[in-house]
Parts: C-alpha cells; sequence; structure tokens
C-alpha cells in the first residue's frame, strides 16, 4: 500500500505539472505566465551574484529570523485553524479514507505531497538572497531553507492535533497529550518572562533613541535565559543562514535532529483528523463553486422589510465578509494597540511609537493601491452566481453600485484604522515636525476623501470583472502559482493607471485650494474643496457604475468561467 501512495503522490505531481503545460496554449495564460516571469526576473534575476564567500546577514538577521519563528510557532499554537491542516481534497477523501490505510500512511502521503511546494519556497528564497549563484553556497541554503521550512510545517501539523485532541476529548486528551502541553506551556511562560525582560531593556533605553533601544534589546538576548529559549530556533536557522561548508556541516546536525523529531511527533499522533480534513476538503471546493456544503446559521445584525434595494447587497457582501473572520476580536485589538500607542508616544522622545507610526502609514498609503486586490467581497466572488443576480429587481447599475460599494466600504474602514493607530503614535510626539493640529487635518482628510477613492478603486475593478470574466478568480486569488502572480500584476497595473487618470480632477480641486488657501489655514485649506473634490469624484464614479451596469445586464452565465 506504501508504493500506490508514492506512485499516486508522483502521478499527481506529474499530471499537475503537465495541466499547467498545456495550459500555456491559452494566450491570456501565456500573457500571464510571461509577466509573473518578468516579475520574478526584475525582483531576482537582475541582482548581480557576488564572489563574497560571507554571509549577508548582518547583527540583526539573526534577530529578525528568530522572530519569525517565534512569530510563526505562537501562531501555530494560537491562531491556525485545526481542519486545513491536513489539506484532503474531495476525491482523496472519497477514495483513500475508505481505502485499508492506516491514519499514519495518510500522514505520510500528505507529508510527500507538501515536499514538492517546500522545495519550490526553498529554491525561490536562495535566489532572492543568496550572493552566488550555482555555487556550494546555494546548494548549502537550499538544503538549509528545506529543513527549515519543512519542520514548520511539522511543528504547524503536530500542534494542530494537539489542538484537535484537546477540542474534542477534553480531560482525556489533556492526559494523553500532557507532554506536549507541559512543554508548550513550559516555553510559553519563559517567553513571557524574556518578552517582559526585553520590553524592561527597551523601555529603559529608549530616551536615548531607537538605536539604542534594540541595541538594549538585542543585548538582553545573549542572556543565559533567553539563549537557552532560542537555542532550537538557533539550531533550525543556523544552517539556512550559514554558508561556510565546515560551519555549515556543524550546523546541519541539530537541525536534522528536530526534524526528526518532529516527524515522530506527528507520525505517532493519534488524532482524528478525518472528519475535519473531509469537511476542510468540501469547505473549499465549494468556495471554487466546485462541491455543496450546508449552510451555517450564523447571528447577524437584522435587515429592515423595507429601504434601499441595493442595501441587501451591501449587506449580505458584508457578512460574506465577517463570515470566517473575528471581526469583534480585531476590533478590541486595534483599540489596545491605539491606547499602548499613544500611551508609547509620550515615552521618552516617542522615538519607538513614531517608528511605528510610519510603518502604519506606509501601509495604509500601500492599501490604497493594492487593498481593492486584497478585498474582494464583490462582484468578483458573485459572478459564478450570475444567473442568481440577473433575476434581483434590481438595474445592473444598482447591482454593481452596491457590490463595490460593499468592498470599499471593508477597505476604507482598514486603512482608516491604519491611520488612526499612526496618528496615535505621534500623538505625544513633541519633537515632530507636524504638529498636532497638522495631524489631526491629515487624519480628518482621510476620513473624508478616502470613501470616494475606494468606491472609484472598487468600481474600476468591478467593471473589470464584468467586461474580462474569464480573468477574475473566484476563489480569491490565493493561488501563488507563477501565472497567478502575472495576472495580478497586469491587473494592479492597469486598474492603478486608470485610478490614477480619475482622481486627476478632484486632486487638481484639492491642490488648487492648499495653493490658494495655505497661507490662510495651513494645512486645513483642503477643507473648502473638499465637498466638490468628492462631488467630482463621485460624478466620475456614477458613469463608470452606469456604463458597467449595462455591459452586466448583456452578460450571460455562460462566459464567466474564471481563468484556471
Amino acid at each position: 500500500m506504501r508504493s500506490a501512495l508514492v506512485y499516486l503522490a508522483w502521478r499527481s505531481t506529474a499530471n499537475r505539472v503537465a495541466r499547467q503545460w498545456r495550459r500555456l496554449r491559452s494566450p491570456r495564460y501565456l500573457v500571464a505566465v510571461l509577466l509573473g516571469a518578468a516579475y520574478f526576473w526584475l525582483l531576482i534575476g537582475g541582482r548581480r551574484p557576488s564572489h563574497d564567500a560571507r554571509p549577508p546577514a548582518g547583527p540583526w538577521t539573526d534577530v529578525l529570523v528568530l522572530a519569525f519563528l517565534i512569530a510563526a510557532t505562537l501562531w501555530a499554537w494560537l491562531f491556525a485553524g485545526n481542519r486545513r491542516a491536513l489539506a484532503f481534497s474531495p476525491a482523496e477523501v472519497d477514495l483513500l479514507f475508505p481505502a485499508p490505510i492506516t491514519r499514519r500512511g495518510l500522514i505520510q502521503y500528505k507529508l510527500l505531497r507538501r515536499q514538492l511546494p517546500i522545495l519550490v519556497n526553498a529554491l525561490l528564497w536562495t535566489v532572492f538572497i543568496a550572493r552566488q549563484r550555482l555555487h556550494a553556497e546555494a546548494v548549502l541554503r537550499v538544503i538549509g531553507m528545506w529543513l527549515l521550512f519543512t519542520t514548520l510545517s511539522l511543528h504547524r501539523l503536530g500542534a494542530s492535533f494537539v489542538r484537535a485532541s484537546l477540542a474534542e476529548q477534553g480531560r482525556t486528551g489533556l492526559k494523553r497529550r500532557a507532554v506536549s502541553v507541559a512543554v508548550a506551556g513550559a516555553f510559553a511562560g519563559t517567553l513571557a518572562f524574556v518578552g517582559w525582560d526585553m520590553w524592561s531593556a527597551f523601555s529603559a533605553t529608549s530616551e536615548r533613541g531607537l538605536g539604542a533601544a534594540l541595541e538594549a534589546v538585542r543585548s538582553s538576548l545573549a542572556r543565559p535565559l533567553p539563549r537557552a529559549l532560542l537555542l532550537p530556533f538557533r539550531w533550525l536557522a543556523r544552517p539556512a543562514l550559514t554558508t561556510d561548508p565546515p560551519a555549515w556541516l556543524r550546523a546541519v546536525g541539530p537541525a536534522a535532529a528536530l526534524l526528526v523529531a518532529h516527524y515522530v511527533w506527528v507520525i505517532r499522533s493519534d488524532a482524528a483528523f478525518e472528519e475535519g480534513a473531509a469537511e476542510s476538503a468540501y469547505l473549499r471546493h465549494r468556495q471554487r463553486g466546485r462541491a455543496p456544503r450546508p449552510v451555517k446559521v450564523t447571528r447577524s445584525a437584522a435587515l429592515a422589510a423595507t429601504g434601499w434595494r441595493p442595501g441587501a447587497l451591501v449587506w449580505k457582501n458584508l457578512l460574506a465578509f465577517r463570515r470566517g473572520r473575528r471581526v469583534g476580536a480585531i476590533a478590541v485589538i486595534a483599540l489596545i494597540l491605539a491606547i499602548g500607542l499613544a500611551a508609547l508616544s509620550f515615552h521618552g522622545n516617542g522615538a519607538s511609537a513614531e517608528a511605528v507610526g510610519w510603518i502604519l502609514l506606509t501601509w495604509a498609503v500601500l492599501s490604497v493601491g493594492m487593498g481593492p486586490q486584497w478585498v474582494r467581497n464583490d462582484l468578483r466572488g458573485d459572478l459564478p452566481k450570475l444567473d442568481l443576480l440577473r433575476s434581483y429587481p434590481l438595474h445592473g447599475w444598482e447591482i454593481v453600485a452596491a457590490q463595490a460599494a460593499a468592498s470599499a466600504l471593508v477597505l476604507t474602514l482598514g486603512e482608516l484604522a491604519l491611520v488612526g493607530l499612526a496618528w496615535c503614535s505621534f500623538l505625544g510626539n513633541g519633537a515632530f515636525e507636524v504638529g498636532l493640529g497638522e495631524r489631526t487635518a491629515v487624519l480628518t482628510g482621510a476620513l473624508v476623501l478616502l470613501p470616494g477613492i475606494n468606491l472609484m478603486a472598487m468600481a474600476i475593478q468591478n467593471t473589470a470583472a464584468v467586461v474580462f470574466p474569464e480573468w477574475v478568480r473566484h476563489d480569491g486569488g490565493r493561488a501563488g502559482r507563477i501565472e497567478a502572480l502575472g495576472q495580478s500584476v497586469l491587473v494592479l497595473g492597469i486598474s492603478t493607471a486608470i485610478l490614477l487618470v480619475f482622481l486627476a480632477a478632484p486632486t487638481a480641486v484639492v491642490l488648487g485650494a492648499v495653493y490658494l488657501l495655505r497661507d490662510a489655514m495651513g494645512w486645513w485649506a483642503w477643507l473648502p474643496a473638499a465637498p466638490v473634490s468628492v462631488g467630482v469624484l463621485l460624478w466620475e464614479t456614477r458613469i463608470v457604475l452606469l456604463r458597467t451596469g449595462r455591459i452586466f445586464e448583456r452578460t450571460e452565465p455562460l462566459v464567466t468561467s474564471p481563468m484556471g
């Protein structure tokens, strides 16, 4: 039976590669692949290899890698989903689960299937960070990356088994998982103590600047207890960061031992994962429109029996975005972060909070251009139900407007949260060049202008979905293949260019008002021009929605097959 599973894994991988190769006959698929390859070449291929044998790791590389490994470990235990740890397809569920295969055999089969994407990621990361190409450094780094990614994958799988066992078996599961729970608890307690010690060192030196505070944190990691706590993470990361052959040979032994220990931990697990894996398989294929799924009833805000008819679509799409996301928990975390950043801004000279604020502002600016690709609770997800949408007693432009409004609202709330957190980060910084009044003007400007900008951006995205339905991925665009990357680059570039064209007139209105009134009103000079600017933007959006609505009314359900 084991040889049959190996044959199945090999043939599945070979068939997948052959299917991707045959798709190159499609022009739209070929264009996406070429764009994805060009993006990789610009990002990676254009870098000139160096013959310097020294590793590219600086004094902070080790700290950043350790922070990533700790965050990945905590995520596996606290937030990672239990049911999707082992991803089986419906065909595998129907054929393999009833077969005379042990749970250990099923786990080994899925671990074998995971090796190809793990190896591809190791190769990509090696090409991205290696200074030398086609040398011993690249080979050693690929093996080190493979060890790191495989061990993290096994750890997440083992953590999911422990969580599932505790949730399903209660006290019995706690007794059977006593060793795993004890190790995890000891690690969490020690990590909390080390984190408090690092925070104390950071706070004590933050008045001397951000560089001194970070140096104090790095020094605190060299103490005996943090070194002992982080020793397994250092073992795991060292082969990926070491390129000197003798040093690499000394480092690969402990990392391989960790990999073997994780493999034994996962293989000897007796967690009953079949039911959760089957439910996860049909859930994923339901999201792609391929398999039925029972509707899960959740409590939500009541919808009035009468009112603006497109508002029902907005309500439906907001619920679709909320489903599977802990919106309340995210709001509480954002509030706690706002309070913490505001308090940190009054500590010392506020340099540490200022650094966080600039990061948040950078993400807010990036989300204006890239956010429409991330938030997709609109027509891009509802195209497979085009026949149902066409049956609603609504005009085409009303359907498109409601779809765009729902995703624009979600994106606007996220951007305002980032800008608001940045405002809190600068709140107590007296040395900041921009005063509190000017910062408040920027926050108010974002509150007024972002909804209109996001509505136009989402109108452009939904127009593209109606005009070019075969280019839209209905699974949320989560595929990591190169053609999906090329498609995203193409859509992002064209949609951003179109958005900039539509923003030209509103921007000219705002800049003209600022130029004329800046001496009298300062940063608030944009306020008199805001209604005119927003009005122009909404007028342009209305034209786009009306034209898209007419195209939508003529679109047939048969032409909405997604790009594979």
